[in-house]
C-alpha cells in the first residue's frame, strides 16, 4: 500500500475491509500522523468553507486535542462558525 493512496475522505475508504484500513491506519502513524485531506466534491458542496481537514491518527495526539479543546474551539471550530454567520 502507498501512502498517497490513502484518502480518509472519501467513502470508498470506509467500504474497504477492515485489514485494509488498519494497514492504511498504521501507515499514516508511522509516516504520515498529521496528513491533510481534501473534502470530496458532494461534501465540499455543503460545507464551503471547509476545504478538508488533518487527521489526527495517534492515541497521543487525539488525547492531546481532547485536553486542548478550547484552542481547537478557538482556532479551528469558532472561526468557521462566524463565517457562516456572516454569510
Amino acid at each position: 500500500m502507498n501512502i498517497d493512496e490513502i484518502d480518509l475522505a472519501r467513502t470508498e475508504f470506509w467500504s474497504e475491509p477492515l485489514e485494509y484500513r488498519e494497514r492504511a491506519f498504521d501507515l499514516l502513524r508511522s509516516e504520515d500522523p498529521y496528513r491533510y485531506f481534501d473534502l470530496p466534491e458532494e461534501i465540499f458542496g455543503i460545507f464551503p468553507e471547509q476545504k478538508g481537514f488533518h487527521s489526527l491518527v495517534r492515541h497521543s495526539d487525539v488525547a492531546e486535542a481532547s485536553r486542548r479543546l478550547q484552542v481547537v474551539l478557538r482556532h479551528v471550530v469558532l472561526p468557521q462558525w462566524k463565517t457562516r454567520l456572516n454569510d
